[in-house]
């Protein structure tokens, strides 16, 4: 029996279990088995299991309401993305809008718009405003869709400011963590959670947990599905916001320059070597008869002769196609060289626990600017997964932000992955719109970039959609 002969059925269960890619090739084959191809339930299928890929938040895509040709193109979206790097130097978007900003009259500082979080699918954003308030917005599917000029919800006067984000645990949610500077008394760590898709979407507050006041960077802060781990001078704090328990520790002469979690491991870095260390049982119970080191035991480390820091990670989970990986950045004698690189977490044959491989390191020249003794460094965002690739973004000299794409190579029986190439291409230039950088986010499954503006007494937020 012919391929072409099958029955309609079958042909449709069989494209079930194909990679997107390979079903546009069927398509291709004749007319008789191009007709199967635009089943809805196939694009459906394959868009579901592309956002099990790629960790994209459930409530991004109306399901139900879409058609087979608005499934197919959100299945394609991150191919046809990651397809415009190496295909130019520079690619610009294809629609840019701008989202409201609200100013206080008597507020002067315009670096006060922090962060901005965009959820992975690129239809949700987080701002932080000048009032420490912070908006949920629906910026729309795609380029195709206006933004909604109203946020979907505001945190009002709580001084909060986002450190990370992650779905809730049944993945319709989101849930944050944020440091706040009450008027009086310490400050707090915060976790809340919103689900942006009910009638009448709040922030509603899940825990909180006085800490010194002292601010906690990004980089010294992990965020988990029960956890929040976090550094202040020298000493370590896990924090399960679920049933309000909590252990601190002293590191003693143990120092910590970022920490992060991955593949269920923290690890802890001092600049030039990592350390991977077993995530505690907070039992309170042990709680003054324990040390740092005993209650945390070391699974591995690695040393290397270079200085190199962590760039701050997606704390949203990634996918499963390729191994967890931190990204990293060296810290050369040389100003004018950097060194992108990942370090990938590999799982031993003769045992379960998850220990780092050597770096795998790409060059790439970086022009910077000298500032007298100082020079300008870029800004590393949080990088993302893309399809069986990373993209991590860099925005550096005149505020021009740059994609870099980094590919892994199949792994062998006897090998991991190892990163094969290393593509970049200028995705921005706030040149042209007259305009300093502010916080950007990322969103290569979408295709979609989000910018903060610096304009002389005014602010703006671009949003950049890269595909149509």
């Amino acid at each position: 029996m012919k391929l072409v002969d099958l029955p309609v059925e079958l042909l449709r269960n069989t494209q079930l279990f194909l990679d997107p890619r390979d079903i546009i090739c069927l398509r291709k084959t004749c007319k008789d088995l191009a007709s199967a191809t635009y089943e809805r339930v196939v694009w459906l299928s394959a868009l579901i299991q592309a956002c099990a890929k790629h960790g994209i938040y459930k409530p991004t895509f109306p399901l139900e309401d879409m058609s087979q040709q608005d499934l197919e193109e959100a299945t394609l979206a991150p191919f046809r993305f990651l397809s415009l790097f190496g295909s130019a130097g520079r690619v610009g978007p294809k629609r840019t809008q701008i989202l409201p900003v609200s100013r206080h009259p008597g507020n002067a500082r315009e670096d006060m718009l922090a962060r901005l979080w965009l959820v992975p699918g690129g239809r949700f954003l987080f701002t932080e405003d000048f009032h420490h308030t912070i908006h949920l917005w629906d910026l729309g599917l795609s380029s195709h869709t206006d933004i909604k000029m109203s946020p979907l919800a505001s945190l009002h006067g709580k001084r909060a400011q986002i450190k990370q984000i992650r779905p809730t645990d049944d993945g319709l949610g989101v849930l944050f963590i944020a440091h706040t500077g009450l008027e009086q008394g310490p400050r707090q760590m915060q976790v809340y959670e919103i689900y942006p898709l009910s009638a009448t979407p709040q922030f509603r507050l899940l825990g909180k947990l006085d800490t010194t006041n002292t601010d906690v960077p990004g980089s010294l802060l992990a965020f988990t599905d029960s956890l929040v781990i976090f550094v202040v001078h020298w000493t370590i704090t896990f924090w399960n916001f679920k049933d309000n328990s909590s252990q601190t520790w002293s590191l003693n002469a143990l120092f910590v320059k970022e920490l992060v979690v991955i593949d269920e491991k923290l690890v802890l870095s001092d600049g030039r070597s990592l350390t991977v260390r077993k995530l505690p049982s907070l039992d309170l119970a042990h709680r003054h008869s324990l040390n740092f080191k005993e209650a945390v035991p070391i699974l591995y480390t690695t040393n290397t002769n270079d200085y190199f820091t962590i760039i701050p990670p997606c704390s949203w989970p990634p996918n499963d196609s390729i191994p967890p990986y931190i990204t990293f950045t060296d810290l050369t004698l040389d100003p004018r060289r950097r060194t992108l690189g990942l370090y990938t977490s590999v799982t031993s044959g003769d045992a379960k626990d998850g220990v780092l491989s050597p770096p795998m390191t790409l060059h790439r020249e970086i022009s910077l600017l000298p500032g007298g003794d100082n020079y300008y460094r870029p800004f590393y965002g949080p990088s993302r997964v893309c399809c069986d690739s990373v993209i991590q973004i860099c925005a550096g000299v005149g505020d021009i932000v740059e994609g870099f794409v980094i590919g892994f190579a199949p792994p062998m029986p006897t090998t991991v992955h190892s990163m094969t190439t290393l593509v970049s291409t200028e995705l921005f230039d706030c040149a042209r719109y007259e305009a300093r950088r502010g916080s950007i986010a990322f969103c290569p499954f979408s295709g979609r970039l989000c910018a903060v503006l610096k304009h002389a007494g005014s602010t703006q937020i671009l949003i950049a959609d890269y595909l149509t």
